[in-house]
């Protein structure tokens, strides 16, 4: 049996830290729904760059895997 994914619509959310609105998607279009879940309602201004070095890491490892 295969299992469908659930389709990726654009979401409005707020940012975790600020507030503020964001535009995202429901999950990774690269396969990193675990950091997205973590790490992808933060915006520009809030997120650390330790935070966007894992998010690129995540994001690399999930292409070439």
């Amino acid at each position: 049996m295969v299992r469908r994914r659930k389709k990726i619509e654009v979401i409005h959310t707020p940012c975790k830290r600020c507030g503020c609105d964001l535009v995202t998607t429901s999950r990774s279009i690269h396969g990193a729904d675990v950091l997205k879940a973590e790490l992808g309602s933060i915006c520009e201004r809030c997120i650390t760059p330790e935070e966007r070095e894992r998010i690129l890491h995540g994001i690399a490892n999930q292409i070439l895997s």
